[in-house]
């Protein structure tokens, strides 16, 4: 997560969607006084950030304290609704890649990337199952178990989409440079691609990985995404954004 009083930024930053490499992007354009949560330790020793920019927990109001993966309705309660009136931007992907891809960071402490591919569908497929159903800690606390396949709740109000600006995965760089020139400043992702080569090198595409069923299912379970933004079980799916506040 961002909080960039200076640009009048929020970023809320959901998982694997490139956020952290977002996060880095930004970070030179961060002024003292701003906020970062941390990224990992190879990729925060790259960060390139002013001096007097807070990189840690963020904290504002009370007790509370906002995270990485922070929702934007638990920033609400940190730092009050004022919070709203900056530009709020978070990242997107297509729901089933990102599915396959939050499965290999999942079981990253395995040897699932150099089992049998036939292996590796099965066990993604349990994975789903399991994984999959939206519960009240999703929306609440953004973490769910750390393995939400649907991040829709992260940016949402009451069930609006309260982002100015969706970043996608599939064209980030692009976006990234708009958000720039949104903001009077340059902007593109970093050398270092944040959490890379976590999922098989020349492995099958994401969508071998679904039968109908399965890609059926996620589709029920990411419906939203899939409707706000046009996905479609294709790897060429050109996503879209209209704003709707």
């Amino acid at each position: 997560m961002i909080v960039s009083p200076s640009l009048g930024l929020l970023y809320i930053k959901p998982r694997k969607v490139a956020g952290s490499s977002v996060e880095l992007a930004l970070s030179p354009l961060l002024a003292p006084g701003d906020m970062a949560t941390p990224v990992n330790g190879q990729e925060e020793a790259a960060r390139d950030v002013a001096p007097g920019v807070r990189i840690g927990r963020i904290s504002g109001r009370g007790p509370l304290k906002l995270r990485d993966h922070s929702p934007l309705r638990r920033a609400v309660v940190v730092l009050g609704s004022g919070i709203l009136d900056f530009h709020i931007v978070t990242t997107e992907r297509n729901p089933w890649d990102r599915a396959v891809s939050q499965f290999f960071w999942s079981t990253r402490g395995t040897d699932m990337k150099n089992r049998p591919f036939a292996a590796q569908k099965r066990a993604f497929a349990d994975y789903v199952r399991r994984w999959g159903p939206v519960t009240w800690l999703d929306r609440v606390y953004g973490r769910k178990r750390q393995r939400s396949l649907s991040s829709i709740d992260m940016y949402t109000l009451r069930g609006k989409v309260m982002a100015d600006r969706v970043l996608f995965y599939e064209t980030l760089s692009d976006d990234l440079a708009a958000l720039g020139r949104h903001l009077g400043r340059q902007a593109s992702l970093p050398d270092l691609r944040a959490k890379s080569g976590i999922r098989p090198a020349g492995g099958p595409a994401w969508p071998e990985f679904y039968t109908p069923e399965l890609r059926d299912f996620v589709g029920e379970i990411c419906a939203r995404e899939i409707a706000t933004f046009g996905y479609a079980f294709d790897p060429d799916t050109r996503p879209h954004f209209t704003p709707q506040r």
